[in-house]
């Protein structure tokens, strides 16, 4: 289990906050690209190393195994980077009272 992020938008976070969205779905990217040959090039992306496989017709297969990471494994604690901002007090000349305020946030729906 570890900590990671992730991106919704606002009306994803407003779900999370009314409890209505418990778990999320994401497409698993694959660490490949077929080259011109029809080739599968493959790239370890902690050591930058290339290899290149080749995809087998007739026996629909590989000719190495190939394992998908995902990014996020069930019980990751996911957290969002809300969009927010802080608004100051004003005094009686319409300057900023630095030290007052509040902070808003634009999944808030209490605003």
């Amino acid at each position: 289990m570890s900590e990671k992020p992730i991106i919704f938008n606002t009306d994803m976070v407003k779900t999370i906050l009314n409890g209505r969205k418990t778990q999320t779905r994401r497409l698993v990217k694959p660490r490949y690209r077929v080259d011109e040959c029809g080739f599968y090039v493959c790239t370890n992306k902690a050591t930058g190393e290339r290899w290149i496989e080749k995809y087998d017709d007739n026996e629909l297969g590989f000719e190495n195994p190939r394992y998908i990471h995902p990014p996020y494994q069930p019980g990751d604690i996911l957290w969002v980077r809300e969009t927010w901002c802080h608004l100051y007090n004003l005094d009686n000349d319409d300057q900023c009272v630095w030290g007052t305020g509040k902070y808003y946030y634009a999944a808030d729906t209490s605003i």
